[in-house]
């Protein structure tokens, strides 16, 4: 029995490291063409989408607290577009606070991390496009 845990094991170490060596997935600045990146790649993709989402947020703060306060309607989209973000990063800010106290987010996690932060993207992208356009907020580029 003991050979079998220790096959088991190691097969799920050989399955799960080829799964994060090698994500597949989309950006959202790319067409909907799979591609492979390793994973350091994965890695500092994860760090600019996390920046550019804590960016785009505290531009939302930001165009909430600076001026006249806004209109019923604005306020409502300002409100909208952070529950989108903080919706489509939640899995990203999780594995983020697990990083900050000097442990390693688990396997399954860091999984879904990667699968969630084209979407994740897209929605700080999305939100910031709209911050733009309406001239809510004075934003300087992702870092």
């Amino acid at each position: 029995m003991g050979t079998r845990v220790l096959l088991a094991t190691v097969i799920y170490v050989s399955v799960a490291t080829s799964i994060v060596g090698c994500v597949a997935g989309k950006t959202a600045e790319h067409d909907t063409k799979p591609f492979s990146r390793s994973l350091t790649d994965s890695r500092d993709y994860g760090e600019s989408v996390f920046r550019l989402q804590n960016a785009t947020l505290d531009a939302l703060i930001n165009a909430t607290e600076s001026g006249p306060p806004p209109s019923p309607l604005k306020a409502a989209a300002l409100l909208a577009g952070e529950d989108r973000i903080v919706s489509s990063c939640r899995d990203l800010n999780e594995a983020a606070s697990i990083s900050a106290t000097g442990h390693e987010p688990r396997l399954w996690l860091q999984l879904k991390v990667f699968h969630s932060l084209a979407g994740c993207e897209f929605a700080a992208r999305a939100v910031r496009t709209e911050l733009d356009s309406s001239g809510a907020a004075n934003m300087e580029s992702s870092r």
